[in-house]
């Protein structure tokens, strides 16, 4: 599980999923309670994306069962990924999944926090399936 400190008292959180190599790579995420809470996963529906549809893979990082929330109760909450990655061609130079978390206002105009690589390669065809947790501190 990879730590990434952020301003209690500061602007919105996004995560930014990049996802590069030869294959097709579909990716969920969810934010989870720091606690036993009802719900314990506070995002609903699942966000989700994928490398093969040109669009931006950026996202708020917030409860969608209280949007207004406010920041400071997200200490210890994590970030679920999930990564499924179908390798398509025979040529395999691996992939390489970058996951980043944000802090401001807005995306473009946010500071990067941390974030946590992932590397590897899928043999023959076949599907792989990766995570990463990131607990907010």
């Amino acid at each position: 599980m990879k730590e990434i400190a952020f301003d209690h008292n500061g602007q919105m959180l996004w995560i930014n999923v990049e996802m590069n190599g030869l294959y097709f790579i579909s990716y969920t995420y969810q934010l989870w309670s720091a606690t036993s809470d009802t719900p314990p996963i506070l995002t609903n529906p699942m966000k989700q994306g994928n490398n093969l549809i040109p669009h931006d893979d950026f996202h708020p990082v917030i409860n969608d069962y209280n949007p207004t929330e406010i920041i400071s109760r997200y200490v210890n909450r994590a970030i679920d990924v999930r990564f499924w990655i179908k390798k398509v061609e025979e040529a395999d130079d691996g992939y390489n999944l970058l996951i980043t978390v944000h802090q401001g206002s807005s995306f473009n105009s946010s500071t990067e926090l941390g974030s946590k690589k992932v590397t590897g390669k899928v043999k023959n065809l076949s599907v792989k399936e990766e995570f990463v947790i990131i607990k907010l501190v």
